[in-house]
């Protein structure tokens, strides 16, 4: 698995933990029942995808901006082992 990859997955984990906790503190703060691991789990996936498909459509620019970034870091890591 390239450092790419790596830092692919390491971001996605980030999202879903961050969409997780986001929707863990909307429901204890409306006062209502906490939703089960599954379920959780499953609401962030949605969560994430539907944030990444915004991101798709409306910030192209942004999205080629920080990948391209990240490639260049990511090569200078690489020259710099």
């Amino acid at each position: 698995m390239s450092h790419l990859d790596k830092a692919k997955k390491w971001i996605e984990s980030k999202e879903k933990d961050l969409a997780r906790s986001l929707i863990k503190y909307k429901y204890s703060k409306g006062g209502q029942v906490e939703l089960d691991e599954s379920s959780l789990n499953s609401t962030a996936d949605e969560v994430v995808s539907e944030a990444n498909n915004i991101l798709k459509n409306r910030g192209k620019k942004v999205f080629y901006d920080i990948s391209t970034g990240m490639e260049t870091f990511m090569k200078k890591l690489k020259n710099d082992e």
